[in-house]
């Protein structure tokens, strides 16, 4: 069985991040896909570029419709880890 945990952040945490990964949180959330990783438990994982590209996917009676990002997923949502 696999899940997919989302990722949420504040706007101020997403920004704060730097790619060096020299920051305490970006360093703990690293430490963190580490352990997933040596555990084998990580199945794939994605950041969101930016807050924008995040949206909402419905499928009713097989249909799909693409809503856009809900405004609570937009100030939260940064990304996406499946595992096992």
């Amino acid at each position: 069985m696999q899940f997919a945990r989302l990722i949420c952040e504040s706007p101020e945490a997403f920004a704060a991040r730097k790619s060096e990964g020299t920051d305490r949180y970006t360093g703990a959330w690293r430490a963190y896909h580490k352990a997933l990783l040596e555990s084998g438990v990580f199945v794939a994982g994605d950041p969101l570029e930016v807050l924008e590209t995040g949206t909402t996917i419905r499928i009713k009676e097989g249909e799909r419709g693409v809503l856009g990002c809900t405004p609570r997923l937009r100030h939260c949502l940064k990304g996406v880890v499946t595992v096992r």
